[in-house]
């Protein structure tokens, strides 16, 4: 939960925080368990002389954002001894300890100048679960984060598709390759903001031209005719799978993510 409010009403925030409160018990009667809060202190620039700006470079200006953040914190029941998120810029904002549900208290400022939106995107990231992160860079459009996480998914892919690949079935793996790629770049597409969904999936390798798909074909039917090697022919076709594999995701990536049409074939040396 956050709670905003304008960092000059900190000192008399006896109110909201009683609503705040109050939100609280309600979710808890309603089995939803306990929530934490991020307090959100707004217009930080407004303190004192808006000329004397950023904080940075105004010691003053810093100790009075300070001040105004421990007085929230004390109101919210957190404690005398609040940590800083940033050691040594303790007016960025603190943790704070004991049994409040108040977490966290942190001055941005979003207007004119965007200040410690970034430290505020951090402490809210930390404390989601892995699911609600995709979601909430999804929804702050960071494309940075999403293809790093991105990446990620590639590699998990990758490996996958060199277990199936060293199957020692011939053919019949195509059967599950095939899906598990497309579901692939179906995934990459979701997390560069598009719909997660088969049709996603499709217009990468229709954007990308039949040449693609038509070499990841004959690649696969190459795949295939290596299995009637023993033991060997089996190790090369999971190598080939999990190559092929983490090729197409690099391709889609860079489709999705930058706008590019690149061929798999140019990130072979990468796996």
């Amino acid at each position: 939960i956050l709670h905003v409010i304008a960092i000059a009403e900190a000192r008399a925030s006896a109110a909201h925080v009683e609503v705040v409160k109050r939100i609280l018990r309600d979710v808890d009667k309603r089995g939803k368990g306990a929530k934490p809060v991020l307090a959100v202190l707004t217009k930080a620039n407004t303190l004192g002389s808006p000329q004397e700006w950023p904080p940075e470079l105004y010691p003053a200006k810093a100790d009075e954002i300070k001040s105004y953040v421990h007085t929230l914190v004390e109101g919210v029941g957190g404690g005398q001894d609040p940590k800083p998120i940033t050691a040594d810029s303790p007016f960025l904002g603190c943790r704070i300890s004991g049994e409040s549900h108040y977490k966290y208290a942190l001055p941005v400022n979003v207007r004119e100048d965007r200040w410690n939106v970034e430290t505020l995107v951090s402490v809210i990231d930390q404390n989601l679960p892995f699911q609600s992160q995709l979601q909430f860079y999804q929804a702050l459009r960071r494309k940075q984060q999403l293809q790093r996480i991105s990446s990620a998914f590639i590699n998990r892919f990758a490996f996958l598709a060199g277990l199936v690949g060293a199957s020692p079935i011939p053919v019949a793996d195509i059967l599950v390759l095939a899906p598990l790629q497309m579901l692939m770049i179906a995934v990459i597409g979701g997390l560069s903001c598009q719909e997660l969904s088969m049709n996603t999936a499709a217009s990468y390798l229709t954007g990308s031209g039949a040449t693609i798909a038509g070499g990841f074909a004959a690649r696969e039917v190459f795949r295939a005719l290596l299995k009637v090697i023993p033991i060997a022919g089996d190790a090369l076709a999971g190598t080939i799978a999990g190559a092929a594999t983490y090729a197409l995701g690099k391709s889609a990536e860079a489709f999705f993510f930058a706008g590019e049409v690149r061929k798999p074939e140019e990130f072979k040396d990468e796996y």
